[in-house]
């Protein structure tokens, strides 16, 4: 090994070493510093709908094979319950207000964004994105070399991310890749048998009910269905959770043993338990207790219990990779706190600081505020509709 090889090994351990803790079990062998870093983000994927979190209905083989190898982070929590404000906190390291574009709720062209700082420091920049808030639109394009978008066809952008992955496993690039479903409206394109019995026994209409969208429901109208109608649209939603890990795993398949890989989702769904259906609600544990896994090759697999949250993913990244970025208010997965953490999560109505007690995720103080104004933006058609159709805009 030369001495620019060993030298980069020794870093690498030694950030890996400083987050050490009895869950975590580092990698004793000496590794280059990773040179590819992808970012997979499943929309409104529950923490408790994958295997490797306890459910038993074998939806993500895919996620759970890599948990086995990977660190699995069993209490993290999204920055918001809504795409927009988890993504500011997810693609900056820094608390989602202090980068919110005030005019529509994106990212503010001031902040400095995880693409930008991976492009400062000479990595190829690609995003491939399937949900109209994450776009150029919004401010998420920032720093991205190459910004690729279509609409809700997970399947093409996951074909067009697969090809660009393997065509660049030679060269130092930050990819993210963002799936919409299993965002309402929950329409599979496979409807499993189970979801068929249960409409039958509920005398439900199937295609009735994938044209539902919760975000476009008053608490009174989702009020309205029955609980036959919410157990048919569950298993809707479970069905495109299938469908969405068999798009992680053709991703994952695209990656060589020299890329550092994070799937988490931005936010979770609420399914009654505190009578909504949905997210962007309010700070329950159902909408905001998210999956996250992280894999690469310098760090054995492993499951860290204490609290996380969106924010800390882009410091991780940036600290793997070598770059310096003070000032972010999220801290790094590999780095122990000396201190109990906990962690906010924020919305419109006000926001919440959770914490671990015992072995569960607990909210340990809520804040209600006044609900601001929501921001009106001047939309394109084509984004508006495209919005209309998963919830967002009412016309």
């Amino acid at each position: 090994m030369n001495k620019r090889v060993f030298a980069a090994s020794l870093v690498v351990l030694g950030l890996l070493a400083v987050g050490s803790d009895r869950y975590l079990r580092w990698s004793s062998r000496p590794l280059p510093r990773p040179m590819r870093f992808v970012l997979i983000v499943v929309d409104s994927l529950r923490a408790d709908h994958l295997g490797c979190y306890g459910h038993t209905g074998n939806l993500t083989p895919n996620m759970d094979a890599l948990a086995e190898r990977s660190l699995r982070f069993d209490n993290a929590i999204a920055a918001g319950p809504s795409t927009l404000i988890s993504n500011r906190a997810l693609l900056t390291g820094l608390h989602p207000d202090r980068v919110i574009d005030r005019e529509n709720e994106g990212l503010r062209a001031s902040a400095v964004s995880l693409a930008e700082r991976f492009a400062a420091s000479g990595y190829q920049t690609a995003a491939f994105s399937t949900h109209p808030h994450i776009t150029n639109r919004f401010g998420f394009a920032q720093g991205f070399q190459s910004f690729v978008f279509r609409g809700g066809d997970d399947d093409a952008i996951t074909n067009m991310a697969g090809k660009w992955l393997a065509s660049h496993r030679r060269d130092r690039f930050f990819a993210l890749v963002y799936l919409l479903d299993p965002h309402a409206p929950y329409a599979p394109q496979r409807i499993s048998s189970r979801t068929r019995r249960i409409a039958a026994s509920h005398r439900a209409d199937i295609a009735a009910l994938t044209q539902i969208r919760p975000g476009l429901l008053s608490p009174a109208e989702s009020g309205t269905l029955t609980a036959g109608e919410v157990a048919v649209l569950h298993s809707l939603y479970e069905d495109e959770i299938r469908e969405a890990d068999a798009r992680v795993g053709q991703l994952l398949a695209a990656l060589d043993d020299r890329t550092v890989v994070v799937v988490l989702a931005d936010h979770g769904e609420a399914w009654r338990e505190h009578g909504t259906l949905g997210h962007s609600h309010d700070l329950n544990t159902e909408t905001v207790h998210i999956p996250l896994i992280l894999g690469t090759s310098g760090v054995a697999p492993g499951i860290v219990s204490r609290i996380v949250g969106t924010a800390d993913v882009a410091p991780t990244l940036l600290a793997l990779a070598g770059i310096e970025a003070p000032g972010l208010d999220g801290c790094s997965l590999l780095h122990q706190p000396s201190v109990t953490r906990h962690v906010t999560s924020t919305f419109a109505r006000g926001e919440v600081t959770y914490g671990i007690i015992g072995d569960s995720i607990t909210a340990l103080h809520r804040e209600t505020t006044a609900a601001a104004k929501p921001a009106r933006p001047a939309l394109d058609r084509e984004t508006a509709e495209a919005l209309s159709a998963i919830g967002y805009v009412a016309h």
